[in-house]
């Protein structure tokens, strides 16, 4: 499965936390906490493209990444300390 991107937010109109998926417009999930918003909306990202999968229809490609990545860290120059 490809590694589709999720925006969680509050939203004060639900009074708890939603999850969406930019890759997939109609899909939203709602938690009481973050974590069961992203939770939820993982489920519901996984039975939709179970659904295709059995219309015998591709998903998109992800255009965004569910983790962010550190940059790899880069050699610092030091003075070297005499002994």
């Amino acid at each position: 499965m490809e590694h589709y991107g999720f925006k969680v937010f509050w939203s004060d109109e639900d009074g708890g936390y939603i999850a969406t998926c930019p890759d997939f417009p109609g899909l939203s999930a709602f938690g009481e906490s973050e974590n069961d918003a992203l939770a939820e909306g993982k489920a519901a990202l996984r039975l939709f493209l179970e659904s295709l999968q059995a219309e015998g229809k591709r998903a998109p490609k992800a255009t965004t990444v569910q983790k962010q990545r550190r940059p790899p860290r880069r050699a610092v120059d030091r003075p070297a300390v005499a002994a």
